[in-house]
């Protein structure tokens, strides 16, 4: 599956396999650390960036929410839409993804912190998108939409809240054990520049 620049593979793939998927622009590849080390090799030269992603899980009550926040709706897709590509332009936004719980603070008209659920499937929910206007860091807005987002998801029915960290983002996984979230596993991340098939 393609979807703009981001290319998803589902199945079982080697490294040789993976690495013939032909790109026009820079990839993100996950893999478990075996396959991870295989397809470095295999990538070579192509490979810029390699790390590891925490793969996270919660259960249980929502947290409580402290201070304000509104539930973002499909009305609101202009403003966030203006809010993501100025704070994290390389995200993926659809209004279709507004058919699932967003959260956000909104301060004087602008959305000043969000988060999203990206996926929902069989009681489980995967979250993402959190971001927090540099001017408003520091006030604890990722904790509060985190705990918004967890809570609407409770609402509906969603016992399992997952999502994904840079092994090098230390202060946002401080925020998601706060909010009570796991790390289940730690898969390479591999950052690739664009090529053919090998």
């Amino acid at each position: 599956m393609c979807i703009r620049d981001r290319v998803t593979v589902v199945g079982d793939l080697d490294a040789d396999e993976l690495a013939a998927i032909p790109t026009v622009k820079a990839m993100e590849l996950h893999a478990p650390a075996a396959l991870g080390d295989s397809l470095a090799e295999v990538l070579g030269a192509r490979v810029w960036k390699r790390s590891g992603i925490h793969l996270c899980e919660r259960r249980g009550p929502a947290p409580v929410a402290e201070g304000p926040w509104a539930e973002l709706q499909v009305a609101d897709y202009p403003r966030m839409r203006r809010f993501y590509s100025e704070q994290y332009p390389e995200t993926v936004l659809s209004p279709w993804m507004l058919e699932l719980p967003f959260a956000g603070v909104v301060e004087d008209g602008e959305i000043i912190a969000c988060a999203g659920t990206m996926v929902a499937f069989e009681g489980a929910a995967h979250v993402g998108h959190f971001v927090t206007h540099p001017d408003h860091r520091g006030r604890g807005l990722a904790s509060r939409v985190g705990a918004a987002l967890i809570g609407l998801l409770a609402e509906r029915g969603f016992d399992a809240v997952r999502l994904g960290v840079k092994d090098d983002n230390s202060v946002a996984l401080r925020v998601y054990q706060g909010l009570g979230f796991e790390i289940m596993s730690t898969p390479t991340c591999l950052q690739a520049r664009p090529g053919r098939p090998l």
